[in-house]
């Protein structure tokens, strides 16, 4: 009786192990993906800084600071594995602003963020790859409708982030649709929101759309 009660222990024991084992290799694998995202997602920033700071110095000052903003963020307040939801809609509409220096005169942009937050929490750095990609991926072309439309609000409790933007061509791989950002963020939807979220890529010749829908509740 002593042998298996001591052999149900140590299977147990092992079982433990192995969850601690898998929760680690989760969590390197989570640290990873976000590694590979900082530094893609600021980086067309230091051109519109490079390009101002000869058109207007005091307007690049200010860019810098929002830039500043922006990295600070990244580096110091994205360590926990949920962040304030308003935090993170703060360092996504900074990253809109900058944006919108860079590509406004030829590109319209349209953004609707809702303000009603209450106290939800989110993991860190999803939403931006998504929008990255349409600032990334919108047309510029002379003479057509060169456009970006950003929505995002909070709806019973699942967060509901929809971008469409002016494209041209037929778009059908991770490549080609964000390559590091999307492939990263399906990813780390699947580790952190199993069962809790969706993602939709849709193209129709000439509109990119991305919805994407995160169950909340579990994280108030």
């Amino acid at each position: 009786a002593m042998a298996v009660v001591l052999y149900f222990f140590l299977q147990q024991r092992q079982k433990q192990q192995l969850a601690i084992i898998e929760k680690e290799k989760v969590q390197a694998e989570l640290q990873g993906l976000k590694s590979q995202l900082n530094p893609h997602v600021l980086f067309n920033s230091l051109n519109t800084i490079y390009f101002q700071i000869d058109d207007d110095i005091n307007v690049a000052k200010a860019t810098i600071l929002k830039y500043a903003d922006l990295l600070r963020y990244q580096l110091y307040q994205t360590n926990e594995r949920f962040v304030p939801l308003a935090n993170e809609i703060s360092f996504i509409k900074k990253f809109i602003d900058i944006q919108r220096l860079r590509i406004s005169e030829r590109c319209n942009i349209d953004v609707a963020i809702t303000e009603q937050l209450s106290d939800y929490m989110i993991a860190p750095l999803l939403l931006i790859n998504v929008i990255e990609n349409a600032f990334k991926y919108v047309t510029n072309v002379k003479g057509m409708n060169n456009f970006i439309r950003i929505q995002l609000l909070v709806e019973n409790q699942q967060l509901i982030l929809t971008t469409a933007n002016s494209t041209l061509k037929n778009i059908t791989s991770n490549n080609e649709t964000g390559g590091v950002g999307i492939s990263n963020l399906v990813k780390r939807l699947q580790l952190i929101y199993p069962n809790q979220h969706e993602l939709l890529l849709q193209h129709d010749g000439s509109v990119f759309t991305v919805r994407l829908r995160i169950d909340l509740t579990r994280y108030i």
